[in-house]
């Protein structure tokens, strides 16, 4: 039914997992710099930054999925166009660009937990003869509930 039918993401790192997200939802990737810090907020919400005049959250995603935080050379921030909003998430590096059959995607085993919303589901990545777990993540479902920033409190 689907045969044939295919969807790009953008594969990146976090932590030792490979994640990845639609490739039409990336606006960008850029290197990472400190954003301005919001009080009252969640820890894997780092601050804001000024995005060419849009007040831009950016969220850690290695903490907002539960991982440890170690920025290094390669971290970056990938801004995202969520519809009604710009987002920017920090992951580890950025991999590549690849063309999953819709056949490969599978979705989340059943009993899954429950706080793993944002996760689409899986898929096996052929590279260098060598087969890996993609996780497929919906950013709009994980980072939907991202304070409104005051576009006055972005310095950055």
């Amino acid at each position: 039914m689907h045969e044939g039918v295919t969807h790009k993401v953008l594969s990146f790192e976090l932590g030792p997992e490979t994640y990845g997200i639609d490739i039409r939802k990336v606006q960008e990737v850029r290197s990472f710099e400190s954003p301005t810090p919001l009080p009252d907020t969640p820890d894997w919400l780092l601050g804001v930054t000024n995005l060419r005049g849009t007040v831009v959250p950016i969220v850690d995603l290695r903490i907002r999925l539960g991982l440890p935080a170690q920025f290094e050379q390669r971290t970056v921030t990938a801004v995202l166009d969520l519809g009604s909003r710009t987002t920017g998430i920090v992951v580890d590096g950025v991999s590549d660009v690849l063309e999953l059959r819709v056949d490969d995607m599978r979705a989340l085993p059943l009993g899954a937990s429950p706080d793993r919303a944002g996760v689409l589901g899986l898929a096996n990545v052929s590279e260098h003869g060598q087969t890996r777990p993609l996780i497929l993540l919906d950013p709009a479902a994980l980072l939907g509930h991202l304070p409104q920033p005051d576009s006055a409190q972005a310095q950055a």
